[in-house]
């Protein structure tokens, strides 16, 4: 018992210190930046919870704040300028649902407010969810033409959930945190089932365990055997999206709306990178290697009818990422200016 408190004693001090000296925090970051609102918003996204739903595995539960409301069908709000117009549908992951940024600076509240320059009458609703991969977004489109509702206009922005969700369960296409979903799949009718679950999650507390399962993940990332089915899995992730990709294309046949496709940045394609930026790309990333794969895969492919906006902001002097995939306003405002400009050309 003496040697296991001393373990997890020297395992506290490792965390301890490497996340002191060598972890960016991002909220700190933003904090410091943007101190007129970013504190008070920050208390609110921490607040946001989730919920079961079918088909979707979750939603985002209704929240009214100053920063972040979400309505009662889980909606984000966007500073929408009109009531009425084209109607565009907007999917993607915690980026397009905005995280990070306030309610009129999200990635939908952009392309309004872009649109409206133009004089372009639109209403646009942001159906971004947290976690939500490509797969989610094409039974959200499902669900909502099940239900009557006809956009003009669908855009989705994928890439990173898709990478990750396929990297933890090991196979391309499942959704983020699959692995836990099916341990606790009909656990309330099997007790002993729960009993373990509620062993192994008391065990991960330890800070031991924690360090091990770092360890462990990093020799298995990085080991010479599985770069193979590594490899394999990249290439599956994106064959995968791209069969999201052509679904939404035939459903956009039989509804008559125009559909936009986007593989949106991460911090490894910025190569303009602030000391903030650099301090959290030092610092790595637990799928590193998983995004560099899936991305590389998808450079080469360049398939038809998806815009790569992955060295969209390559260049930019200032700091937009505030970790390796969620990025602050400004930039929100660069990927916004960007959609807002392809729907422009299809009207005019």
């Amino acid at each position: 018992m003496f040697f296991w408190f001393v373990l997890n004693g020297i395992a506290s001090a490792v965390i301890y210190t490497t996340n002191f000296f060598t972890t960016p925090k991002p909220c700190a970051f933003v904090i410091a930046n943007e101190k007129k609102w970013s504190e008070s918003y920050f208390n609110e996204l921490v607040n946001i919870k989730a919920e079961w739903t079918p088909y979707l595995v979750w939603k985002c539960k209704p929240t009214q704040g100053k920063y972040i409301n979400v309505d009662n069908n889980s909606i984000r709000a966007t500073k929408n300028y009109h009531k009425s117009g084209i109607k565009i549908f907007m999917f993607g992951g915690s980026t397009m649902w905005g995280n990070g940024a306030r309610d009129d600076y999200t990635i939908p509240s952009f392309v309004a407010h872009y649109l409206n320059e133009k004089g372009i009458v639109a209403n646009i609703t942001n159906y971004g969810e947290t976690g939500h991969g490509s797969t989610q977004e094409v039974l959200k489109l499902l669900l909502l033409l099940r239900e009557g509702k006809r956009p003009d206009y669908v855009i989705f922005y994928d890439g990173f959930n898709d990478t990750v969700g396929g990297y933890q369960s090991g196979v391309a296409g499942f959704p983020l945190s699959a692995p836990r979903r099916h341990q606790e799949f009909n656990m309330s009718r099997r007790y002993n089932k729960l009993g373990r679950a509620f062993t192994k999650a008391t065990l991960q507390k330890f800070p031991v365990c924690f360090v091990v399962n770092d360890l462990l993940w990093y020799f298995r990332v990085k080991g010479s055997s599985v770069v193979k089915s590594r490899m394999d899995l990249d290439r599956q992730i994106v064959e995968k999206y791209l069969q999201n990709v052509s679904t939404v294309k035939q459903l956009a046949k039989i509804y008559g709306f125009k559909a936009f496709f986007y593989w949106q940045p991460t911090l490894e394609s910025k190569t303009n990178r602030t000391m903030f930026e650099k301090t959290l790309f030092e610092e790595g990333f637990s799928y590193h290697n998983g995004l560099t794969g899936v991305y590389k895969v998808f450079k080469e492919k360049s398939p038809q009818g998806i815009v790569n906006l992955d060295d969209a902001l390559k260049d930019h002097e200032g700091t937009l990422f505030y970790d390796w995939i969620h990025i602050l306003e400004q930039g929100n405002g660069i990927i916004g200016k960007r959609m807002s400009g392809d729907i422009f050309q299809t009207i005019k």
